[in-house]
């Protein structure tokens, strides 16, 4: 019996020696790991951690992770939905002729950027998807640990240093490609038909750009969570597995990632299940469009409000996401001394008209309306020419609408579009033509002085749209809309052109009869565009269109 006990104890112990050893083996395997690749590290060391946290968590607070919070493929989407855009503005249903046969001309030099940009886009998606990345990585996983040690969390850490190097690569190849169709379309810029169509392009081209620029800031946040050091980020990809460190407490699953909330992750967990199988292949589409007046685009910080500090009429929100409609005319610069004036010449306004004046009848108005402002000084009008300005506002772009045939259900979006630079300068040239809006104020000496005050219109012009635009739920971005007004604007000039040439035609005849003498038809067009376009419509038709008689 004592013999068998021996052997019994013996057989015990060496069966704890072997463990003991095995375990040895690993921890020894794991330190050589930790000298060589750096991958794992231990998890009492609480001074790394405690360092790389902070790195993180500053980094999360970046807005231009935003696009990236759903998934990387429908953010790498963005390319598509830009390029959608860009094909709908030089599309032969929006250019003209002379545009399209330029366009024709150096077709070779735009499509080669475009389909660079769309096979980039393509070869991304079919190589980088998450499930071939996951593939790859369960392949992978033994160079970067110890296959005891294969978890979700692990597998997470090697999919987000695979997207370090691979968005890296194929993000440099989007910029070089949108950087030449930049260059390419300036072409466009060289013929009076294309100016406005190359503003535009180069806006819709510069947002492409700005998505470049997000992603390089995401690449450099994935590289700081995969525990790349700052002089590291441009690390080789063959060198990677000497640069990237793993903490066990640390979530990396891509949603997390983006949290501050560090939960430790289920070291049990090997399912596939996780935010990369959510992310789908996005459809070239417009981009989400339902703003409230507090609320943030999508894909974007929140709108820009300037204050008149900055040159821009204070409370003033830009709507607009894109390049291109965050410029005139889609915002007005107040000039603050401008607007001082103005201001304060209000104040000792003491009549306005209301209406076309009666030059007989004007001057016995405005000489009861001194009397009454002498008598009280605090009955200055301001308020209540700030109120015209609304109504009149809200009166002509109805009534262009109207003539454009827009419906009515369209009429805002038009609006937005013909921007409220273009209605300021309306409302300029509509006061300065039939002197509706002219302002009488009071001088010193008790003279009165005639004054239209410019920069108090364009000012108030901004606060009407802040107010009936701005707030509205209306595709802001969508390019598709800004080309359909382009087209209805070109199509009723047309019509309008043909039939003032007509009038112009038998003008030239009944003249020519008369004295003999030939008029010169395009030179009398030009003439009298005022009298035969009007001239509201000669402002609409010079905000959509690259050229016109009266250009």
């Amino acid at each position: 019996m004592p013999d068998d006990l021996e052997s019994i104890l013996s057989d015990v112990d060496n069966t704890h020696t072997f463990q003991n050893a095995q375990a040895e083996e690993k921890r020894v395997h794991e330190q050589e790991m930790r000298k060589g690749d750096r991958v794992v590290v231990d998890k009492d060391d609480a001074a790394a951690e405690k360092n790389f946290l902070a790195r993180v968590s500053k980094e999360q607070k970046n807005n231009a992770l935003e696009p990236f919070r759903k998934g990387y493929i429908k953010a790498l989407g963005t390319h598509n939905e830009i390029m959608s855009q860009f094909r709908e503005m030089t599309s032969d249903k929006v250019i003209n002729d002379v545009l399209a046969g330029m366009m024709k001309k150096y077709r070779y030099t735009f499509s080669r950027s475009i389909e660079g940009i769309e096979k980039t886009f393509s070869e991304f998606l079919t190589s980088y998807s998450p499930e071939m990345i996951s593939k790859k990585n369960r392949q992978d996983f033994y160079l970067f640990f110890s296959s005891e040690d294969m978890n979700q969390n692990r597998l997470n850490f090697l999919l987000l240093k695979e997207l370090f190097v691979r968005l890296r690569e194929f993000n440099s190849r989007f910029r070089r490609d949108w950087d030449e169709l930049q260059k390419g379309i300036g072409v466009i810029n060289l013929v009076t038909e294309g100016k406005s169509t190359y503003t535009v392009c180069s806006g819709i081209i510069a947002d492409a750009l700005s998505f470049c620029e997000k992603t390089d800031q995401f690449v450099r946040f994935l590289g700081i969570v995969i525990g790349i050091g700052e002089n590291d980020l441009d690390v080789l990809d063959r060198d990677i597995g000497n640069k990237i460190i793993y903490f066990e407490s640390f979530d990396y699953s891509y949603d997390k990632i983006f949290s501050s909330a560090i939960d430790a992750p289920d070291e049990d967990s090997t399912g596939d299940d996780d935010i990369f199988a959510l992310d789908m292949v996005p459809v070239p589409k417009e981009r989400p469009r339902k703003i409230a007046p507090s609320s943030s685009p999508v894909e974007t910080s929140a709108p820009a409000a300037f204050s008149r500090s900055d040159s821009y009429s204070s409370n003033f929100t830009i709507r607009g996401t894109s390049t291109w409609n965050r410029v005139e005319p889609y915002i007005i610069r107040i000039d603050g001394s401008k607007i001082v004036k103005d201001t304060a010449d209000l104040e000792s306004t003491v009549y306005f008209n209301r209406e076309i004046p009666d030059t007989v009848k004007v001057n016995g108005i405005v000489k009861r309306a001194m009397m009454r402002y002498m008598k009280n000084a605090s009955s200055g009008i301001r308020t209540e020419y700030a109120e015209f300005i609304f109504r009149t506002v809200s009166v002509q772009v109805r009534e262009i609408a109207e003539y454009l045939g827009v419906p009515d259900e369209r009429k805002d979006l038009l609006t937005y579009h013909l921007g409220p630079l273009t209605i300021a300068r309306l409302l300029n040239d509509l006061f300065t033509d039939t002197q509706v809006g002219l302002c009488y104020k009071i001088l010193s000496d008790n003279r009165v002085a005639r004054f239209i005050p410019s920069e108090f219109i364009r000012e108030k012009t901004l606060d009407w749209f802040e107010q009936n635009i701005n707030g509205l739920d209306l595709p802001f971005d969508r390019v598709s809309d800004f080309s359909e007004f382009k087209r209805i604007a070109q199509e009723k000039y047309n019509t309008d052109r043909d039939i003032s040439l007509q009038k112009i035609d038998r003008a030239v005849e009944q003249y020519l009869q008369k004295t003999g003498k030939k008029l010169d038809r395009d030179a009398m067009l030009k003439s009298k565009a005022k009298e035969l376009f009007g001239a509201r419509m000669m402002i609409v038709y010079n905000r959509f269109l690259d050229r016109t008689v009266f250009k």
